[in-house]
């Protein structure tokens, strides 16, 4: 039991790869994509109950996050197909935690990564997003995953620059 929230991060891991194999926005593609989502949720939960919760299982809960949401944009791209404002915006966020983690790295020595209430609403928000898009089309999921997503990354960077040490837990800008 230990190493259960080990293996259901791997899990994700290996389960975003397999989502590559699948037709997008089909029955398979949306059960493969629950069952990632669901190791996100449920890995966190098994370490505090077995007392396994650490540094380093941590990290690779955000490296695991990473290569699902790498795995999704490359599956998402054709899905969407054109809609440059939604590139540029995504990639202007891109852009905020691209220099929340150069910033942070270079500030403290470490991988950045903190867990706020914004960041855990966005992640929850982008995984709903096939869900979404599937049934509403890119204008309405577009904006929802992208006004959710900036306001995160914005106090993510905020918290990095106002901060004199790394806080991984953090649950926001207002909230110490």
């Amino acid at each position: 039991m230990k190493y259960l929230s080990t293996i259901m991060t791997a899990g994700r891991i290996f389960l975003s790869a397999m989502l590559l194999l699948c037709q997008p926005m089909t029955l398979l593609f949306f059960a493969v994509y629950v069952l990632c989502a669901s190791t996100d949720i449920l890995d966190g939960y098994a370490a505090r109950k077995t007392g396994s919760v650490s540094r380093s299982g941590a990290l690779w809960d955000s490296f695991a996050d990473i290569v699902f949401i790498a795995v999704m944009f490359v599956i998402m791209i054709p899905v969407i197909g054109y809609a440059p404002w939604f590139w540029i915006w995504a990639g202007a966020i891109g852009a905020v935690k691209l220099a929340a983690f150069i910033t942070g790295a270079a500030k403290y020595g470490a991988v950045p990564f903190i867990h706020t209430y914004l960041n855990k609403i966005a992640g929850a928000v982008l995984f709903c997003f096939p869900f979404i898009y599937y049934f509403a089309g890119i204008g309405i999921s577009g904006w929802i995953a992208g006004a959710t997503a900036s306001i995160a990354a914005a106090e993510e960077l905020a918290i990095i620059l106002s901060s004199g040490r790394l806080q991984r837990d953090r649950k926001g800008i207002l909230i110490r």
